[in-house]
């Protein structure tokens, strides 16, 4: 068996997104689609995910009133 740890991180923050342990018999694509399903879970949490840039949902709320106020 293979665990593997996922965080996904802020990158302006640093903040993290609450750890996710995921277990499969074996590597590859199954992968890719578990990195997938973390990601959408964040975004439907308010995180925004972008070209491989990440930010929590502090981060974007911060950045969408900055660009209210401008």
């Amino acid at each position: 068996m293979i665990r593997l740890l996922f965080l996904l991180e802020c990158d302006q923050c640093e903040e993290t997104w609450p750890t996710v342990v995921r277990q499969r018999g074996s590597i590859g694509i199954q992968w890719d689609e578990e990195l997938q399903n973390l990601e959408f879970a964040a975004e439907e949490a308010g995180w925004s995910g972008y070209r491989g840039q990440h930010a929590c949902d502090s981060c974007v709320m911060e950045a969408m009133s900055k660009q209210n106020a401008g």
